[in-house]
């Protein structure tokens, strides 16, 4: 665990964040799409010193004080990142980081995944932001005239959950693209705006809109004199975790008030692209954000999500080998009606392969051990392209028997072999293709 008052503790433990990270498209031969999923479990993570990054500047000149406060925690079974922008004094802040993740820890503690239906984990990250506003009753200090903001990050069970009060951000770099994980609170966003008037209360422009002239977001922690207008509530979104999936944003207002989601993602992306580590991309983020004239506090935490896709491809293609393997010696023509479509089985591949050379480009891994895990991805890659080889030919002969006694028409037959080849044109040589095609166009 790791509080705002101290540097990030180098996190040397290894953490099973189950993850469908490779979860490939799969083509299916009479046109369908659809997802090969496992239930099997996923061998531990390694996440490395530096998966993890953060920086801050107080932006003195701007602000006297430092108010953002955060939490770290990387458990067996899930990681959690929460970052708190305080108001009117840092205390709420440094309450919610000490306190918010604890009910999070207590209701996951002990229980499998399988146990916890996207509903129930939405409730329980929003009743440890409703908990822990209300503990602030407790506290040794008035929650009345300060708050602060709240953004919550869960990744769990292969997929991550945001929960978000007020207008600091989630943001995930997904091929280059920003992924809105966060939605701002503002008190003129029109759905809350109506929410704040109907209870009775108003929004009024003093500078900016504010609720009742006062406060300029409509969720916070604290901030209990503008009960109930401003709530603490979160919006929670879900995402699946995927091999697209290369990092995330955490930041406060500090940033966002001077540079969008998608600038922010390509500052990171290109930072990590010229090899620096997590840490320099961070800062390299903070830097920008008081480079354009932010006047606020700034914090940012960047978490490398490839750290974690790409050791659980390895697993994920392995598993789809043995199911391919067991469908063809079951003869179970449901489960052998699928190819994976090459694109993605490459854009996996290259992935994995990326991960590899820049791990070793940062010194993250030793030679030997890049060339451990690369002949590790060859083996694996080599078993896979001979599964499917293996599958569409036994396809193909299914196809030949169907169309030989008139079960298939030969329009129905020539639509299969098309399928079958488009499955294959990505992963082999067009000469390869043909070799195993070939017999069986008339």
């Amino acid at each position: 665990m790791h509080y705002k008052q101290s540097y990030i503790a180098l996190i040397l433990c290894f953490a099973y964040i189950p993850t469908y990270a490779a979860q490939l498209q799969l083509l299916q031969l009479n046109s369908d799409l659809t997802q090969l999923q496992s239930t099997t479990s996923r061998p531990p993570l390694f996440i490395a010193q530096n998966a993890i990054g953060f920086a801050e500047d107080p932006n003195v000149g701007y602000r006297s004080t430092m108010e953002d406060a955060h939490a770290f925690v990387v458990k067996s079974d899930y990681a959690f990142f929460g970052l708190y922008d305080g108001h009117g004094g840092r205390a709420v802040a440094d309450f919610a980081a000490e306190h918010l993740h604890e009910y999070i820890i207590n209701a996951l503690k002990g229980k499998p995944p399988q146990q916890f239906t996207d509903m129930r984990i939405r409730k329980i990250l929003n009743d440890a932001f409703v908990k822990t506003h209300q503990d602030l009753d407790k506290a040794a200090f008035d929650a009345k005239e300060q708050g602060c903001t709240a953004v919550a990050v869960l990744l769990y069970d292969n997929k991550i959950y945001a929960a978000n009060a007020g207008d600091s951000r989630a943001v995930l770099g997904s091929s280059g693209q920003a992924i809105a994980l966060t939605d701002d609170h503002k008190p003129d966003r029109p759905d809350e705006k109506e929410r704040i008037e109907k209870l009775g209360g108003k929004v009024i422009i003093w500078g900016v809109p504010r609720v009742n002239g006062d406060l300029a977001i409509s969720r916070s922690l604290g901030d209990k004199r503008l009960h109930p207008y401003v709530i603490p509530n979160p919006e929670i979104k879900q995402a699946n975790l995927t091999s697209a999936h290369e990092f995330l944003i955490i930041a406060c207002d500090g940033i966002w008030d001077v540079i969008n989601n998608q600038q922010a993602v390509d500052i990171v992306r290109t930072a990590l692209q010229q090899s620096k580590n997590v840490n320099q991309a961070a800062d390299i983020l903070k830097n920008e954000a008081l480079k354009r004239g932010s006047t606020d506090n700034v914090t940012v935490i960047v978490v490398d999500l490839r750290h974690i896709v790409s050791e659980s491809i390895f697993a994920e293609m392995q598993t789809n080998i043995k199911i391919i393997n067991d469908a063809i010696a079951r003869n179970d023509p449901d489960d052998l009606s699928i190819v994976l479509t090459g694109e993605d089985y490459s854009q996996t591949l290259s992935t994995a392969q990326n991960f590899l050379k820049t791990s070793l480009a940062r010194n993250e891994i030793s030679s030997s051990e890049f060339q451990k895990k690369s002949s590790k991805l060859d083996t694996i890659k080599h078993d896979y392209i001979d599964a499917i080889k293996r599958l569409a030919t036994f396809e193909l002969e299914k196809n030949k028997k169907s169309y030989s006694q008139n079960i298939k028409t030969k329009q129905q037959y020539d639509y299969r072999i098309s399928r079958i080849k488009i499955g294959l044109n990505n992963l082999l040589p067009i000469a390869q293709v043909q070799q195993i095609i070939g017999p069986y166009e008339k």
